[in-house]
Formats: structure tokens, C-alpha cells, sequence
């Protein structure tokens, strides 16, 4: 049983580097033995509608879909909608800049960070709701997302950066969008210090739905 082990385990660790794989359309690297990262295709890009599971099997292992990579979608132009099951934990830098035709995206409970320009120019972007476990909102997240009509925040928010809502990459405005969140929140402290209209959820509940990885 153990040599079966350490025979899988070279399978899908090469020297150090994770192995690539496809499944249903969606291109991963392993990340370990049980964990792997959505990656950008090697050949084509991404369109239509992206389903991403929370598990994946290849050769006969079953991994844990934890992370979205870096520009894993980044200039995708023909992806319109994604849906993300829990598990994900990371999305990365610029993970689907450019996605100027995606109109929605359904973030997992289990999300925890998300990295700079993550989003940024995605134009077709109008409503977002970013779960309850993420703690800051990086540089450039909703840059030059001119369609974003409503942002609704987590009452876990530390950190939001000045420039997350800008219009342009050199200029100072802000997109016109709504800013939703509870009452006496950093969500909530941000629209008012920079302008935002809020829309209040009311007081932090006791029993918001989180779902630790």
C-alpha cells in the first residue's frame, strides 16, 4: 500500500513543479497531493460559461480545487458567466482581467483572499457580492469595471484600497457604484470617507454563513 503511495505521488510531482492537466474544459496544475489550481489553458482561452468544481479526478486522484491562478482567465473575452463551488479558498492576481463579457460571478463561501486586479476591466461586471471570510479588497480589484452598479462587502472586511473602484488606471474618480454592507463596518466607513452611496444590511448578525476550507 505505501509503495502504491510514493508511485502516485511521483505521478503527479515533477520535480517540484506541479503536473497539468484537463477535465471538462477547465485546465489545472496540482498544487500537492490532494490539492490542484484552476490554470490557464495552454492552448485557447477560456468562453461561455465556466463551471468550477470542488473536486476534480485524474489517473485515478481525487484533488481538492483550492485556487483560481494567477491570470488563470485573464483576457478571456468570450467568457460570460462562472460559478465557483466552495473549496476555492484563493483567487489570484488578475485572475480575469479583461473579461469584458463576463456579466456575473458566484464567489464560494470558503473564499478567503482575493489579489490585486483580480477583476479589473471586467466592463460587463454589474453586481458582485464578495463572501463573508474575505478580509481586504486589493489595488485595482473593480478597476475599470464601468458597468458596476452595486458592490455588496463582508462584515470581515479590513482593509479596502483607495484605488479599487477607480475608473482609469492613472486617473483619481471613482466608479459611480453602490456599496453594500452592514452597519459599522470598514464597508460601510469606506463609502462614507470617499463618497460611495451606501446601502445598509442593518447590524452585523450572529449567525452569517461562513464555511472554513
Amino acid at each position: 500500500r505505501q509503495a502504491e503511495y510514493w508511485k502516485n505521488f511521483n505521478k503527479i510531482i515533477v520535480n517540484g513543479s506541479g503536473v497539468r492537466f484537463e477535465d471538462n474544459g477547465i485546465a489545472y496544475e496540482t498544487l500537492s497531493t490532494d490539492k490542484v489550481a484552476v490554470v490557464a489553458k495552454e492552448n485557447g482561452k477560456y468562453s461561455g460559461n465556466i463551471e468550477i468544481p470542488s473536486t476534480v479526478t485524474y489517473e485515478g486522484v481525487t484533488y481538492n480545487v483550492t485556487e483560481i491562478a494567477s491570470r488563470a482567465f485573464a483576457e478571456c473575452y468570450e467568457v460570460e458567466y462562472v460559478h465557483i463551488e466552495n473549496g476555492v479558498v484563493t483567487i489570484g492576481s488578475e485572475a480575469f482581467w479583461g473579461c469584458q463579457n463576463m456579466y456575473n460571478i458566484n464567489l464560494p463561501l470558503t473564499l478567503k483572499e482575493i489579489g490585486n486586479n483580480a477583476f479589473e476591466y471586467c466592463s460587463g461586471f454589474t453586481n458582485v457580492i464578495i463572501p463573508e471570510g474575505v478580509t481586504t479588497i486589493e489595488s485595482g480589484l473593480f478597476r475599470q469595471c464601468g458597468s458596476l452598479a452595486n458592490v455588496t462587502l463582508p462584515s470581515t472586511i479590513t482593509y479596502i484600497s483607495i484605488d479599487a473602484f477607480r475608473k482609469d488606471v492613472s486617473g483619481t474618480e471613482n466608479i459611480p457604484c453602490t456599496i453594500t454592507g452592514y452597519d459599522e463596518t470598514v464597508a460601510e466607513s469606506f463609502a462614507d470617507e470617499y463618497g460611495f452611496e451606501f446601502v445598509s444590511l442593518g447590524p452585523v448578525p450572529d449567525d452569517l454563513p461562513t464555511i472554513t476550507p
